[in-house]
């Protein structure tokens, strides 16, 4: 008939008196295909095969076929219906699920279904590889069995959300019982999934895990915290010796306080120093965070360079009854960026003032080892853990017995290592700690 014609690009002239091999629309696929469906009058019925039009496209049938008689003769009545459409959306609805499937099933998110009621009805593979329950003990129980407790009022205003507005909501955030007895950070989108009333009925999201974000935000708190308290601890010593001198000058005579006025200025002039220096010890901090740390280099005389951060730093020492033991051996003048390396020595002496008790001595050693400069400085004060030893020269970090005295702490291991040097410890709780800084030293042969 004339959808013959149309299905398969054919005129009628060339379709008469001609077999379907003939024309090519049979393949043996379809051949093979109608045999094994014929029953054993050789009638085939809804068989699906493909036949071939006359431009080579491939159409998707069902065929039908049967013997009939006519006037005593023998025929063949088929008749053919065009399935090609439902094939391909069969097909591309096919390839569709099998991309949805690969998502899920490769997500790194948890793709989840809740009932009204907050029952899992469904959760992606994800969450067995975050959380570690597999996924058919976590569908069909409710989620509050697995969220922290201070967190559920969050997450039940969340979902209320979804319902009120109708639409997608996202942001709460929430811990998540591991099965290992840890808690894990979730954040979670969610839209609501409605009946033909508008009526919610479940709730379709995605769940990401932010632990590592919260344990970094964490950690710059505490970074915060620490640098607020280092700078108003470290600023405060100075001030309060600057004020301290001023009352005292204050208090006395005219003419003692003329005679008393250099022995008062040299001690401004120290304790300036010492803040100019605290507040370079922050650049220094920011700047190795940045990655750089250009220096500054010219000849030095170390030996002069230790006794004069010592002087500068005995008021602040005898603050705390602490005394500077120096042991100075000669040593070549060398080049380096001496205010640089200054506070080096001073952090160093700082720290172990810091670290040890009222009463308690500092060493402080310099001299050659080999074609390497080496200081090093010791305390007898509260030591430091060993498995904490290691970030201690990073910017702020600090053991956890200084953490407790609220002591606070500066990077110095970037100077360090731009001098080409190493710098390490020794140290035992309770008996004090060793810091030794090795660096390459050039004589200039000045000295």
């Amino acid at each position: 008939n004339e959808a013959f014609y149309t299905l398969f690009g054919f005129q009628k002239d060339e379709v008469i008196g001609k077999t379907a091999t003939e024309l090519g629309i049979s393949t043996p696929e379809a051949m093979k295909t109608i045999l094994l469906k014929a029953d054993s009058n050789g009638s085939v019925s809804n068989a699906e095969a493909d036949l071939k039009a006359k431009n080579g496209d491939i159409k998707h049938v069902l065929l039908s076929s049967e013997n009939i008689n006519v006037q005593e003769k023998k025929y063949r009545f088929t008749v053919v219906h065009d399935i090609t459409a439902r094939k391909q959306a069969e097909d591309a609805l096919r390839e569709s699920e099998e991309k949805y499937r690969l998502l899920i099933n490769n997500s790194h998110d948890i793709l989840y279904t809740l009932t009204a009621d907050g029952v899992f009805t469904f959760v992606s593979p994800a969450w067995t590889a975050l959380l570690g329950h597999p996924v058919d003990q976590v569908a069909g129980q409710p989620f509050q069995q697995f969220v922290h407790p201070d967190d559920l009022p969050g997450c039940m205003v969340f979902l209320q959300s979804v319902i009120e507005t109708g639409q997608r909501q996202a942001g709460v955030e929430y811990r998540v019982r591991h099965t290992d007895g840890s808690w894990r950070w979730h954040t979670s989108s969610a839209v609501p999934l409605k009946d033909e009333t508008g009526r919610t009925i479940d709730f379709e999201g995605a769940a990401r895990d932010i632990t590592d974000r919260k344990q970094l935000e964490e950690r710059i708190r505490q970074v915060r915290s620490d640098l607020l308290f280092a700078v108003s601890h470290d600023l405060k010593s100075p001030l309060q010796a600057l004020y301290q001198s001023q009352e005292m000058l204050n208090e006395l005579t005219p003419g003692e306080g003329l005679v008393r006025f250099q022995e008062y200025s040299e001690i401004w002039r120290r304790n300036l120093q010492r803040l100019e220096r605290m507040i370079n010890n922050l650049m220094d901090s920011q700047r190795s965070e940045e990655g750089r740390f250009p220096l500054l280099l010219a000849p030095s005389d170390p030996v002069e360079l230790v006794k004069r951060v010592a002087e500068d730093l005995t008021g602040y020492a005898l603050t705390s009854k602490v005394t500077f033991d120096l042991k100075l051996q000669p040593v070549p003048e060398g080049v380096c960026d001496e205010e640089a390396l200054a506070r080096v020595v001073e952090n160093l002496l700082t720290n172990a003032v810091k670290f040890s008790p009222n009463g308690g001595r500092v060493e402080a050693r310099l001299g050659m080892e080999g074609d390497a400069l080496l200081l090093e400085v010791e305390d007898h004060g509260l030591g430091i853990p060993a498995q904490e030893q290691a970030q201690l020269f990073q910017p702020f970090q600090r053991g956890s017995s200084a953490q407790q005295k609220r002591i606070p702490g500066t990077g110095l291991g970037r100077i360090v290592e731009e001098h080409g040097g190493a710098i390490s410890l020794t140290s035992e709780e309770g008996k004090g700690t060793k810091v030794t800084v090795r660096l390459p030293w050039e004589n200039t042969g000045n000295g």
